[in-house]
């Protein structure tokens, strides 16, 4: 299950504020909650974010997405090296998405991370290789990036390849 963007920013705008950090950074890293819950001020080095992905996964250094750079920053220096960004727990986190997609009439079965992640490895899928796509999300098997990556035939993707 994967949440279309349209949705995902909806939701977003109606998560409580205290959350919206969070989930945006969910939304533009394809992180796991266990991956946003263990954020330190010691992952973000030198303009880069720099996660150990879960699951076996691999260290990810991405950039740091323009419009959470500022909100990021501030949070970061307000915080001791090895103080959680978000002390919250998962399932408040989840509460919340849900309480947010009553509010968006966004369909609640999409209100949860994992789908944010599974939109963005289709996103990604839009932009680059498959290489680069298990890169990002920090597999170290194709076989764990297909799953996310099934993409249907639209006419976006159509214009790619038949130029």
């Amino acid at each position: 299950i994967f949440i279309p963007d349209d949705d995902a920013r909806n939701l977003i705008e109606h998560v409580a504020p205290r959350w919206q950090l969070a989930a945006r950074v969910v939304y533009h890293y394809g992180m796991r909650v266990s991956e946003l819950l263990a954020l330190t001020p010691e992952n973000f080095k030198n303009g880069e974010l720099v996660v150990k992905r879960l699951k076996h996964g691999r260290t990810t250094r991405q950039y740091i997405v323009p419009e959470l750079q500022d909100e990021l920053d501030r949070l970061v220096k307000s915080l001791k090296p090895s103080e959680r960004l978000f002390p919250i727990s998962r399932k408040n986190f989840w509460r919340n998405l849900q309480d947010a997609a009553n509010r968006s009439g966004v369909d609640p079965r999409l209100a949860h991370a994992h789908a944010f992640r599974h939109a963005c490895g289709r996103k990604w899928a839009k932009l680059g290789t498959i290489n680069e796509v298990a890169a990002m999300l920090g597999h170290r098997s194709i076989q764990a990036t297909a799953m996310y990556t099934t993409l249907a035939c639209d006419a976006e993707l159509s214009k790619k390849f038949l130029r």
